[in-house]
């Protein structure tokens, strides 16, 4: 409690973590040995599965494990199996339809892991809400120059032509000119065209270019002139703004996926996308735990990054380089296994060859098993894995 207080951490979810969390060893966490069972915790714990047997009281139900014992436990203890639905009690239609159950194994049945750091067969989730999600849809791109074949006809009627095409690609160079193939009186009216957006708070923009057309006079070309410039201007401005929206569109993606989810953007800095991820960079300087990292990335919905190419890499560092706050920032590659061979924490994939720095990995002492970026060294270094750094998430949206 007074390290959490002293850190300015939540002293209460400190506690909760504690208590939820497993010995060294395997052996249970300080809640199972006291309740003879496991609480409510987002840490990954040890599950079996089961068979409900019959319904025991309003809320309970007797079910049997695999290994051939028999338990009790509440409806909220079980999880439902989606494949298959059977009333527990048959008639009784506002019963939950469960087939499945997951069981805390136990303490008497308990065996320790013969290697702690092995990742169990089943993990238990935390228990996700019934409720209906609202659907949030990102702002579209709208042609509407295209979906109105009447104006174009009455232009082509008019002795106007219309050369271009619109497109939510601004590498396509979305424009629309007009070209008066002649001067009539029919065609002596004023013109205007409208380019609607939306800026980076989500308010409406229009740009817009009105010209009059004439009889034709003297002035006539000084005048095509003037109007063709300034449909190139429109032009550029249309392309500048379809950048913009572009721009809103992936942040706006990016906002609709953390409302979502469990992100503490207190405790982290968060990125733009970058090929449908974003990174996460933990604010506090703290002594690094590969393992207590990874959980906290994966509350997050993601885990400790991982490079997979030159360009991810460029893109990673430059992100740290512009926080900055610390020398170390901690990635999830490491030799802890086998020295020398680099793999990824969370996937066990291998690390490609990346731009480390000169010298490095060395494993200076024999103990240097964790990848980190080393500011002052310009890019990667192979370090103790538990010294001070902040740590790097990697999100997938």
């Amino acid at each position: 409690m007074r390290k959490a207080i002293a850190e300015g951490e939540d002293q209460y979810e400190a506690l909760l973590e504690l208590r939820s969390t497993p010995r060294q060893g395997g052996l249970p966490s300080p809640a199972q040995l006291m309740f003879g069972r496991t609480t409510r915790t987002l840490i990954p714990q040890r599950a079996l599965k089961g068979q409900i047997l019959k319904k025991k009281g309003t809320r309970s139900y007797e079910v049997q494990g695999e290994n051939g014992g028999t338990y009790i436990r509440n409806r909220v203890h079980l999880r439902r199996k989606e494949t298959e639905k059977i009333l527990a009690d048959p008639g009784d239609e506002d019963e939950y339809a469960l087939a499945d159950a997951v069981i805390d194994p136990p303490l008497e049945n308990f065996t320790p892991d013969p290697q702690p750091n092995n990742i169990p067969a089943s993990v238990a989730s935390p228990p996700s809400s019934d409720r209906p999600k609202r659907d949030r849809q990102p702002p579209k791109f709208f042609d509407i120059w295209s979906k109105t074949p009447k104006l174009a006809k009455y232009l082509e009627v008019a002795g106007v032509s219309v050369v271009g095409k619109l497109s939510s690609d601004p590498l396509t160079n979305p424009h629309l000119a007009l070209i008066w193939r002649s001067h009539k009186d029919s065609t002596r009216q004023v013109y205007r065209c409208v380019a609607n957006g939306m800026d980076s708070d989500g308010q409406r923009v229009s740009v817009s270019s009105t010209v009059q057309v004439g009889a034709m006079d003297a002035s006539c070309c000084h005048k095509m002139d003037k109007l063709q410039t300034e449909l190139t201007g429109l032009s550029d401005k249309m392309e500048k703004l379809q950048e913009k929206m572009s721009s809103l569109e992936q942040n706006i993606n990016l906002k609709f996926r953390l409302l979502g989810t469990s992100i503490d953007t207190g405790r982290f800095d968060v990125s733009s996308v970058y090929q449908g991820r974003v990174y996460l960079v933990s604010k506090k300087v703290r002594i690094f735990n590969i393992t207590t990292a990874n959980i906290l990335c994966r509350k997050s919905g993601g885990y400790l990054v991982e490079l997979d190419d030159a360009q991810e890499y460029q893109f990673v560092f430059n992100l740290v380089s512009t926080i900055r706050g610390a020398n170390s920032f901690w990635t999830g590659g490491n030799d802890i296994k086998k020295e020398g061979t680099w793999v990824y924490y969370n996937s066990k994939k291998p690390v490609p060859k990346l731009s480390w720095t000169r010298g490095q990995p060395d494993n200076f002492g024999g103990r240097e098993d964790c990848m980190e970026f080393r500011l002052n060294f310009g890019g990667l270094n192979d370090w103790l894995c538990y010294r001070k750094g902040k740590f790097i998430c990697e999100i997938p949206i």
